[in-house]
Order: structure tokens, then C-alpha cells, then sequence
């Protein structure tokens, strides 16, 4: 599965964060090998876990298999997620990097950036793309391709709740370093992400709408 790594805006603004967890299908036909279904059902309690953690008041999931959402027609996975939009009415959306190494994360993009026009989804208000370690710095080295982040939260007073929250709920993501998903390389990257803006630790985000 893959991860979010951040933090909820806490004030009353209602936001969607698109996860490509969250469009995954973890329980196929066939039934997958006991090691492999073991795994996805330690994978189904620690998104209850992340749901508790990060306070989201609703978790929707797709039902659509990782490897293989390019076999299903765009036009049907917008229509998913305008279905849920249109109930939520969000006015901030958080949505993977367009250019990430994984097809479902590109795929999420391109589906969920086209239910943030203005003259059909007139209550969102801001957009933007998070970064994901191990996803987004391993997208090609085209400049198209590139994450430019543009926009930036200070999360110094939450980093230690932050790294709790992805050791209690991510554990089954983790590695050692040089893998990419390290705590040694999340705080890597905080710690370079807040010295662009003269802060300990931050998260840094690409900025693709805001209307104020």
C-alpha cells in the first residue's frame, strides 16, 4: 500500500485528502496466499489506525487493485470521486504528485484534478500536491516531471506526534536507511524542507490553485 505522510489542517475547513491507499483494493478474487492476505489484513487495521491518528472523519475506498487502475476507464474513477466531492464540498484537496514513479498515484492526480473546476466544484478553494518519499523523487529527471514546492507548513510543534503516528501506523512501510521510507530519511527530508523557510522541521507542498 502506499502512504500519507502529514499532518490535518486543524481548524473547521473541510479537505479531502486523495491517497492512493484509499483507491486500492486490498482483498482481490482470488483470495491471494495466507502470508500475502495476512499482510493486507494488518494493512485494513492500520488504516483504521491512521484514520484514528490523523483525525479523518471519513475514510471512502474505491475498490480499485493497485497495478492495474489503468484498466479502468478514467471517466468512471472521476465519476467516484466527484460522487464524493459533491457530498463533502471540500474547499481544500491534497493530491499526489503528478509525476510519481507509480502509475495509481498519476492516475489518482489526473482524476481527482479534474473534479477541481471552479465552474463545476465552485466550494474548493485550494489545491495542492504532497511529495511522498520513495514516490515522488524517483519520478524521471524531465522537467515536466519535476515537484516544485511552493508552498510550506511548519510542522516543528507536531514533528514528534508526526513520527509517533507513522512508526504506530506505518510500521509495515519502514525500513532502514538507504531505504527511502527510513525515519532517519522522513526527518531528513523535514529538516531540509524547513531550512527553505528557516524553520527546524516543515512540509513542503506544490501550490496548483488558490482562490482567496
Amino acid at each position: 500500500g502506499e502512504k500519507f505522510f502529514g499532518t490535518k489542517p486543524k481548524n473547521k475547513t473541510t479537505s479531502v485528502f486523495l491517497l492512493p491507499l484509499l483507491t486500492q483494493n486490498h482483498f482481490l478474487s482470488p483470495p491471494p496466499p495466507p502470508p500475502q492476505l495476512s499482510r493486507r489484513r494488518e494493512q485494513k487495521r492500520l488504516m483504521e489506525n491512521i484514520k484514528q491518528a490523523y483525525g479523518f472523519d471519513k475514510v471512502f475506498q474505491l475498490g480499485y487493485p493497485t497495478t492495474f487502475m489503468d484498466a479502468f476507464p478514467l471517466s468512471e474513477i472521476i465519476s467516484k470521486i466527484a460522487d464524493i466531492f459533491r457530498q463533502l464540498t471540500p474547499e481544500i484537496v491534497y493530491i499526489p504528485n503528478r509525476s510519481d514513479i507509480h502509475s495509481d498515484h498519476r492516475i489518482t492526480f489526473d482524476a481527482a484534478f479534474a473534479c477541481t473546476k471552479s465552474f463545476r466544484y465552485p466550494y474548493v478553494k485550494k489545491v495542492l500536491i504532497y511529495e511522498t518519499i520513495s514516490e515522488t523523487e524517483f519520478s524521471p529527471a524531465i522537467m515536466n516531471n519535476a515537484f516544485v514546492p511552493n508552498y510550506f507548513v511548519d510542522i516543528t510543534r507536531l514533528f514528534k506526534q508526526k513520527m509517533d503516528i507513522i512508526k504506530n501506523c506505518y510500521s509495515l512501510e519502514l525500513g532502514s536507511p538507504p531505504f527511502p521510507r527510513s525515519l532517519e530519511n522522513l526527518e531528513s527530508l523535514a529538516t531540509l524542507r524547513g531550512s527553505t523557510v528557516g524553520v527546524r522541521y516543515a512540509e513542503a507542498f506544490q501550490l496548483l490553485k488558490w482562490i482567496v
